[in-house]
């Protein structure tokens, strides 16, 4: 039967390429759909053009192209990415690391009690929290610029893509937080004070492990997800 070869499996990731796929891994699973659509076609019509035959396979994505290939990807992969999220975050709720997250709770509870100026609290609050931020981002900056890899993948860009994600996130809890605090001298309601600095917790935690553990721990999820990533890198 007649297969493609070397060089036209180059062509077709050229091909993705130029058809707005930037992300080696769906590229990779976009060539493999499109070769084997061309070899089952010579099966059939052995003498066809490979070219023909590319545009025939290609124009059955419709209208779109590729591109809701790579949305249906980008979805799957940042649900893997959700669940590689929440399964840190749920460490945090039992031994030995339930007793970080009681202490913080602890001492953004006592800050808002003890405190009249709940509003003046909270924004110190925010600050550190937005300071410790920028202080991840410009660690992730640099992590991924030592990184050899020159390919584009998914879940990296997922990984390190959800800085500006999670920095955009504090900056909105922090406006509208003060706005909704501005007027407040002291917060006496039990119930608000609760509710608030297990919120806050929360929000700390997820901030370290989105800026923090899960980008330096990004080649262990990288190598897990794909098994070529770590043969394809070790060639840069």
């Amino acid at each position: 039967m007649k297969k493609v070869n070397s060089q036209q499996i180059e062509y077709l990731y050229k091909f993705t390429r130029q058809h707005y796929v930037e992300y080696y891994d769906v590229q990779t699973e976009l060539v493999d759909h499109l070769a084997n659509a061309i070899e089952a076609h010579w099966q059939a019509f052995p003498n066809d053009d490979f070219e023909t035959i590319l545009q025939q396979e290609f124009r059955k994505f419709g209208v779109c192209g590729f591109s809701d290939v790579v949305e249906q990807k980008t979805k799957q992969m940042r649900k893997r990415y959700n669940r590689i999220l929440w399964q840190h975050v749920k460490t945090f709720f039992s031994p030995p690391k339930l007793l970080i997250t009681l202490l913080l709770f602890i001492l953004i509870f006592k800050a808002l009690s003890f405190f009249t100026q709940t509003y003046w609290v909270l924004t110190g609050i925010m600050s550190i929290w937005l300071i410790g931020a920028i202080i991840l981002i410009r660690f992730n900056y640099k992590l991924r610029k030592k990184s050899p890899d020159t390919k584009k993948w998914l879940l990296k860009e997922i990984i390190f893509g959800n800085n500006i994600a999670t920095t955009s996130l504090i900056f909105s809890f922090q406006t509208n937080s003060q706005l909704i605090i501005q007027n407040t001298e002291h917060i006496e309601n039990l119930f608000v004070l609760v509710g608030i600095s297990a919120f806050s917790t929360l929000f700390y935690i997820v901030t370290y492990i989105t800026l923090y553990y899960l980008p330096l721990k990004s080649e262990v999820y990288l190598t897990q997800t794909y098994p070529e990533y770590q043969s394809l890198c070790t060639n840069y």
